[in-house]
């Protein structure tokens, strides 16, 4: 429940961009998780995109990718659509997503 809005197969991905926080707004985006809660942060930005790049700003930038730290380099990453296969019965991702949750 990540990516709540998302649609299959609609050749986009979907990119959220957390900014420097402190380490109860990365818990409670954590913790809202398997509710889809996490769309409704105001801090984080959610992007639908084709394609993106990343690149170094500076010597000193870390990159963390599920918390896990990786060796920065710049990298680009891009969406070939139809490539997998995504079957359920009701043509969508099936999940009970319509309200804000109550704060």
């Amino acid at each position: 429940m990540a990516f709540p809005v998302s649609e299959p197969d609609d050749g986009l991905i979907g990119v959220v961009v957390m900014p420097v926080t402190t380490r109860a707004e990365v818990f409670s985006a954590i913790d809202g998780g398997p509710s889809g809660a996490t769309f409704w942060l105001s801090s984080l930005r959610h992007y639908k995109a084709k394609a993106y790049r990343v690149k170094l700003l500076s010597p000193e930038s870390n990159l963390a990718v599920d918390g896990e730290r990786f060796p920065f380099e710049e990298f680009q990453v891009e969406v070939y659509p139809r490539l997998g296969t995504f079957l359920s019965c009701y043509g969508r991702y099936a999940v009970d997503f319509l309200v804000r949750p109550e704060t």
